[in-house]
C-alpha cells in the first residue's frame, strides 16, 4: 500500500543517546522513533495517521500495538470494517455525467453477492465481512407508481414528496419546539398495497429469502 501523497515530515537524530530510528523513509530520513525519557518511552511518526484518508494506518498501527503490548494480546485482535448502503429504493443524482440518476438494480445486487461470498473465501479463519443495507421504502413507491400499472394499483398513486432541503449554516441550533412539518397533508399513515409495492422489480429481488438473507438489514425511514 502506497503512502504517496500523504504528509511526510522526514526527521533527523540528533541525540541518540534518547532516540532511536524504528522505522525510514525510502528516499532519506527518519520516519519513526522511539525516545527514552527516563523511565518512560514514546514511540513518535513522522507522518499522520488517519483511516478516512490516511489507509496507509491501518497496517502502520500494527507497529506500535505490538511496541505498547511487547507482543502480548489479551485474546486475539479485531478489526471491525462495516459497509453500510443507505437509501436502497431511492434514485441517486450522479456526479458524471451530470443531470441524471441512477437506481440500483437486482442484476447489480446479483454481482454484489457473488462478489461478497468470492471475498469472504479469502479472509483468514474467523473473519467475515457482511455488507449492511439501510432501506427507504418510499423508493418502492415511487418505483411502482412510476408503471403504468402501479398508477392504477396503487392508493395514492404517488410516494411522499416534499420540497428539497437547503442546507443551513452548520452553526444553527434548532430551538426544542421548534421548526414546521414538511409531512404532506395526505396520506397520514401507510396505505399502499403489497400488489402496489410489487411492481417493483427491486423490492421483489429483497422478498426472495436468499436474496434477503444475504445481506444484513436496517430501516432508513419510508
Amino acid at each position: 500500500m502506497s503512502i504517496a501523497n500523504i504528509f511526510h515530515n522526514p526527521a533527523t537524530i540528533t541525540n541518540s543517546s534518547m532516540a532511536w530510528e524504528v522505522a525510514k523513509f525510502a528516499g532519506s530520513g527518519t520516519a519513526a522513533v522511539i525516545n527514552q525519557i527516563k523511565d518512560r518511552q514514546q514511540m513518535v511518526w513522522f507522518l499522520p495517521f488517519a483511516l478516512d484518508w490516511a489507509p496507509s494506518s491501518n497496517y502502520l498501527q500494527h507497529a506500535w500495538i505490538n511496541w505498547v503490548t511487547r507482543g502480548l494480546y489479551v485474546g486475539f485482535r479485531r478489526t471491525y470494517f462495516s459497509t453500510q448502503v443507505d437509501d436502497m429504493f431511492l434514485e441517486t443524482p450522479m456526479y458524471r455525467p451530470q443531470g441524471q440518476s441512477y437506481r440500483c438494480k437486482p442484476d447489480d445486487l446479483d454481482l454484489h453477492v457473488t462478489w461478497q461470498a468470492t471475498l469472504n473465501k479469502k479472509m483468514p479463519k474467523g473473519s467475515d465481512f457482511f455488507v449492511e443495507i439501510g432501506h427507504n421504502g418510499n423508493g418502492d413507491i415511487e418505483a411502482a407508481t412510476d408503471t403504468s400499472d402501479g398508477a392504477i394499483a396503487c392508493s395514492p398513486a404517488q410516494g411522499i414528496e416534499y420540497p428539497d432541503q437547503i442546507d443551513g449554516s452548520p452553526e444553527y441550533t434548532k430551538a426544542p419546539g421548534t421548526g414546521s412539518d414538511i409531512w404532506p397533508a395526505t396520506p397520514a399513515k401507510y396505505s399502499w398495497s403489497l400488489e402496489c409495492a410489487e411492481m417493483d422489480e427491486l423490492q421483489n429481488w429483497f422478498a426472495d429469502e436468499t436474496n434477503r438473507d444475504s445481506f444484513a438489514h436496517i430501516s432508513h425511514t419510508l
